[in-house]
């Protein structure tokens, strides 16, 4: 057995002692009554000793049983099951960071976040999946009808679920879209679809395609909704850099055309979630689903209060004189016990005040997890994670905002300002503020400071860009590439430096060949290729300096390297192309062509030559930066007939080679003829056959013959390559969770190379043919993996290759987590924990309302917000506030996972366990008292 309100049980006492102090005045009166005589005998006859106290006993035992009801007891267990004919969905939210353009408002992400709301509500017989992307897909709620779920996490969904750092950054929707059909594979009798929600810009169009047929094989739709717009030019600072981003729909029309799903573009008017629950509503459950939910104690307070409502009222309707005050007393309880069901919400709220913050924070996800839209619990559980995690208290303040106490809606609005100003989001911030100025006039304090900190805060960053403008700088221009050989002239782009700046090398030497000059300018011939990394200290007259970084690549010199050009036969058309080395945008110049033919800018000779003979050909070819390279190249034309290529395409040593020559010449029979004692045989139609044993270049000694009578010599040359050869040392390394892709290395063999293996990969992870292991996986462990390598010839050849997944490397341990929190305590006591470090608000106390509800929320009056730019939001430094913060929304999401895995059949929880982020512990602080 449990109790809702365990506290209330102390209550008993109190009524035993009443109960006795009761009694104990009646003795005493009767004791007094004696003394008067036939009066008292004739009044105490009338009211009934005996009857009284069988009055008091009932209603003191009714009192009793009302006590045990209010303090809640539960035991026994419920099941309850919701069943609907919707289709499955995983919906799947763009989270990478170019969401955060502010194309539509206020940014993709939240227009993403606002639109999939709207579905909820839009298709409320469908079972969802939420699973954010971005450079990797991770699911964060399996398929549930509880559509309150979703809303919850989908509030938590930002791109700072997948770190840049860790390479999860990036559009990876090929990837989500193979990961969402493996949710949706264990419902194969069910209707399913994927719901597909971002600004395209997918670089990878092969793993799209992929994804689509994949897709298309399952039977499973995919709708797009497509945020941005691909016809204008966003900039967003990503890492502290303006960069520009993209939108592109193409990726979401072609996952939806192979798919038979529809793409629609966002829209104001809801036409575009109109549509999209349309092709969902139009994807019915082939059954129904059932989805169970979790064994919950069920309640028997009635099994106390009943009775004691009885015996109150029993004890009420007997005949004596003390049954008015009884009376009013009874109806008192009675009203009591009536509300009770209703109470029991606010009381655990109430309880949970009392509580540390570790445990009044779980007391009131307890209360939510049964009550999700009981908003004086979420506006509580706000102020509790305001001190600590900001974050995850806006998302509470921000559910309050919807109460229908107009009173809780002005103090979560203005709250919910405090806790953005405490991230850093200071215009929305503002808006709260503003939003609470409206509905209460004491918060008209505090939307003026999030205004004054809001200009105070613009002003410093305008102050801090200029002042980083005017400080010697490079600008983002780089240097122009020089070549070797080639005179070079360059300046370095120096910025925001006094004119009178100068230019050094802060460490090692120029490039051999250039010198660079105190005003900036690199000059020289260089004479050897590379890349060059340029540390440069830059200063100017007013002694102001700054050290920068500038590559310059000096590339090799430009050669011309067609060495040979293959014969042209009179009469014949005739075309032939010339190759160079490492120059841009070629034109080329032939001059001395035999009579016939010519040569365009692209380097193509053609034509049909008129008279035989040999030709010395002059080539000069230019490039766009205007290196230039010229050599002397042999044409022969013939009067006859020749091959169509002297040097044949390479073949493998140990396997088969078969290949046929053609002849260019006038149109009659021809007959080849070789040495028998050869590598390899030359059929009479030109087929070259046989199995070189070396790798080698095999020289061939042939003769051509024509129905004409004549014949002639056409030698023929064969390059050999070596077997493949798997040239992989020591075991491959990979971290479990990020992203892999990594190429294997071979030697020799023929392109193109094909690669394969067996099974024993570790999950996740896959083996392409051209030779790169792609995927991320989480089985930490070691693997052995046959390879196989195939060539064009079909030389093959195979290893075993050791795969090492290691753990990630940024996992905190026990140990630390402790440390960490006892810093953080530490901390708090300093007045770094958001109570009264530098720059947080200082809220003040409010007076108590005249509801008599206990405690209201004192977080809500005026504060001072003093923001400085050196504020650090109550942390140590920039990496403690992101760890803090991280550490305390995987705690939430642990939580929230671990109510929806109670949801599921008790066999698919470890399954979809580890899919779920995983969370920790971690201490909360207090902010105010509770609603």
């Amino acid at each position: 057995m449990t109790w809702a309100q365990s506290y209330l049980l102390a209550l008993l006492a109190a009524v035993a002692i009443l109960a006795l102090g009761a009694r104990w005045w009646a003795a005493r009166r009767r004791t007094a009554a004696r003394g008067i005589g036939a009066t008292a005998a004739h009044l105490t006859g009338a009211i009934g000793a005996g009857r009284v106290r069988l009055a008091a006993a009932l209603c003191w035992v009714g009192l009793g049983l009302v006590v045990i009801a209010l303090a809640g007891p539960r035991w026994g267990a419920e099941e309850t099951t919701r069943t609907a004919n919707g289709a499955d969905v995983v919906l799947l939210l763009d989270c990478s960071r170019s969401m955060l353009a502010t194309d539509l408002h206020p940014n993709r992400l939240e227009a993403a976040r606002r639109k999939a709301l709207d579905l909820l509500k839009a298709a409320p017989e469908t079972r969802m999946a939420l699973m954010p992307f971005a450079g990797v897909a991770a699911l964060r709620c399996p398929l549930t009808g509880d559509h309150l779920a979703m809303v919850e996490m989908l509030n938590d969904c930002d791109p700072d679920l997948f770190p840049a750092d860790a390479g999860y950054q990036g559009t990876a929707i090929g990837v989500a879209v193979r990961e969402a059909l493996t949710v949706l594979g264990r419902q194969v009798e069910r209707s399913q679809a994927v719901l597909l929600l971002s600004d395209g810009a997918d670089d990878d169009a092969n793993s799209v395609t992929a994804a689509a047929a994949a897709a298309k094989a399952a039977g499973v739709p995919v709708h797009g909704l497509f945020l941005g717009d691909s016809e204008r030019t966003t900039r967003i600072l990503i890492d502290g850099k303006e960069q520009i981003v993209a939108a592109e729909k193409k990726s979401l029309d072609e996952l939806a055309t192979a798919t038979g799903g529809i793409s629609v573009n966002a829209t104001t008017d809801g036409s575009d979630v109109a549509a999209l629950a349309a092709a969902l509503a139009a994807k019915t459950g082939d059954r129904p689903w059932e989805e169970r939910m979790r064994l919950v104690a069920r309640e028997r307070y009635q099994w106390a209060l009943i009775p004691g409502i009885l015996l109150i009222a029993l004890g009420v309707l007997l005949p004596t004189r003390l049954r008015t005050p009884r009376s009013l007393a009874t109806l008192a309880l009675l009203f009591a016990a009536l509300h009770l069901p209703a109470a029991e919400p606010w009381s655990a709220t109430t309880a949970a005040a009392a509580l540390p913050p570790t445990e009044a924070r779980r007391a009131l996800e307890a209360v939510l997890a049964e009550r999700p839209d009981f908003l004086p619990a979420r506006f509580n559980l706000g102020c509790v994670l305001l001190g600590t995690d900001p974050a995850a208290a806006a998302t509470q303040f921000l559910a309050a905002t919807n109460a229908a106490d107009a009173d809780l809606v002005g103090q979560a609005w203005h709250n919910l300002a405090l806790a953005r100003f405490a991230e850093g989001r200071l215009d929305e911030a503002l808006a709260a503020a503003q939003q609470a100025a409206e509905r209460r006039p004491a918060a008209a304090g505090l939307r003026d400071e999030m205004r004054r900190a809001v200009l105070k805060r613009r002003d410093e960053a305008r102050l801090k860009a200029e002042a980083e403008a005017r400080r010697p700088h490079l600008d983002n221009t780089p240097l122009p590439a020089a070549r070797v050989g080639t005179a070079y002239a360059a300046q370095i782009p120096v910025r925001g430096a006094h004119p009178a700046f100068t230019v050094a090398l802060a460490k090692g030497t120029p490039p051999p060949g250039l010198t660079i000059a105190a005003d900036g300018r690199i000059t020289g011939t260089p004479t050897t290729a590379g890349d060059h990394t340029l540390e440069l200290k830059l200063s100017d007259a007013t002694k102001d300096s700054a050290d920068a970084k500038q590559a310059l690549r000096i590339r090799a010199a430009a050669a011309i390297t067609t060495t040979t050009l293959p014969e042209a036969v009179t009469g014949l058309p005739y075309q032939a192309t010339l190759q160079v080395s490492d120059l841009d945008q070629p034109r080329w110049q032939v001059a001395r062509l035999p009579t016939g033919l010519t040569c365009d800018e692209r380097g193509v000779i053609s034509g049909t030559p008129t008279a035989a003979g040999p030709a010395t050909l002059h080539v000069h070819v230019t490039g766009a930066d205007g290196a230039t390279a010229d050599r002397m190249i042999e044409l022969a034309v013939i009067d006859g007939f020749t091959a169509d290529q002297r040097v044949l395409p390479p073949a493998t040593a140990g396997a088969p080679y078969r290949h046929r020559v053609g002849v260019r010449g006038p149109d009659q029979a021809y007959r080849w003829s070789a040495p028998a004692a050869l590598a390899v045989t030359i059929a009479e139609d030109g087929t070259v056959t046989g199995t070189p044993r070396e790798a080698t270049t095999l020289e061939i000694p042939t003769t051509l013959s024509a129905a004409d009578g004549r014949s002639r010599n056409v030698p023929l040359t064969l390059p050999v390559n070596p077997p493949p050869v798997i040239a992989v040392e020591g075991p491959l390394t990979v971290q479990a969770g990020s992203p892999v892709h990594q190429a294997l290395k071979s030697e020799g063999g023929t392109p193109p190379l094909s690669w394969s293996s067996d099974s024993g990969l570790p999950a996740g992870l896959r083996l392409d043919a051209d030779g790169h292991l792609r995927g991320a996986t989480t089985v930490v462990g070691k693997a052995s993996v046959v390879v196989h390598l195939k060539d064009r010839w079909n030389a093959e050849t195979q290893t075993t290759v050791e795969i090492s997944v290691e753990p990630r490397k940024d996992e905190p341990k026990k140990d630390e987590q402790k440390q960490d929190e006892q810093d953080q305590s530490k901390d708090g006591k300093d007045g770094k924990d958001g109570k009264g470090g530098k720059g947080a608000p200082k809220p003040q106390d409010d007076k108590p309302g005249k509801d008599g509800k206990q405690g209201q929320q004192q977080a809500d009056s005026t504060p001072k917000p003093t923001p400085s730019p050196d504020n650090k939001d109550g942390k140590d430094g920039k990496d403690s506030k992101q760890a803090d913060a991280q550490q305390a929304a995987a705690q939430l999401q642990e939580s929230a996972a671990d109510r929806f895995l109670d949801h599921l059949p008790a066999e698919d929880k470890q399954v979809l366990r580890w899919q779920l982020l995983d969370g920790g512990d971690r201490k909360a602080e207090p902010k105010g008292n509770p609603w």
